[in-house]
């Protein structure tokens, strides 16, 4: 998530992605305020940082993750600081086009998302339904395969039957 000050809302923005295409950036790099451009210039380099670490860190089977895949990974968003696990499947552009023109997107819409997730893609990233005890209804995003540890369709059907076990 990214925050800062901008110019034509007059107010805070919450941008609630996990990384940003360098168009991305500088968009909202040009809409922040002054004062509020360091700190979301500070915020960009933390993530890439974090992004270059992940790369590094994967491992060549989680560098294969790929659509259709299932996986799950520990998530540490407790305030006792204990984790919960996350469990979910690796979704297509397909999966994801399907999904934005339900919910209204036009064609040029989609197409941006498609070429948004298949640079993510090259960097690591992967397009995600993910499962928690904390959001057992699941949700859409996106997830670093360094964060991801393969399991089995019986493995995740597993967990889904014991409710996102933490």
């Amino acid at each position: 998530m990214f925050e800062y000050e901008s110019r034509s809302r007059g107010g805070t923005v919450l941008v609630d992605m996990e990384w940003l295409m360098p168009d991305e950036e500088l968009l909202l790099l040009d809409d922040a305020t002054d004062a509020s451009r360091p700190d979301l210039e500070g915020q960009f380099r933390l993530i890439h940082a974090l992004e270059a670490q992940w790369q590094l860190a994967a491992t060549p089977d989680q560098r294969a993750i790929a659509e259709g895949d299932f996986y799950t990974m520990p998530i540490d968003l407790l305030p006792d600081g204990g984790r919960v696990q996350a469990y979910g499947r690796i979704m297509g552009s397909g999966q994801l086009a399907t999904r934005e023109k339900v919910h209204g997107a036009d064609y040029r819409e989609v197409e941006a998302l498609l070429a948004r997730l298949d640079w993510g893609a090259s960097r690591g990233w992967r397009y995600v339904e993910a499962f928690s005890a904390g959001v057992p209804e699941g949700e859409y995003g996106f997830i670093h395969v360094a964060r991801m540890s393969r399991i089995s369709q019986a493995d995740f059907e597993t967990a889904r039957a014991a409710r996102w076990p933490r």
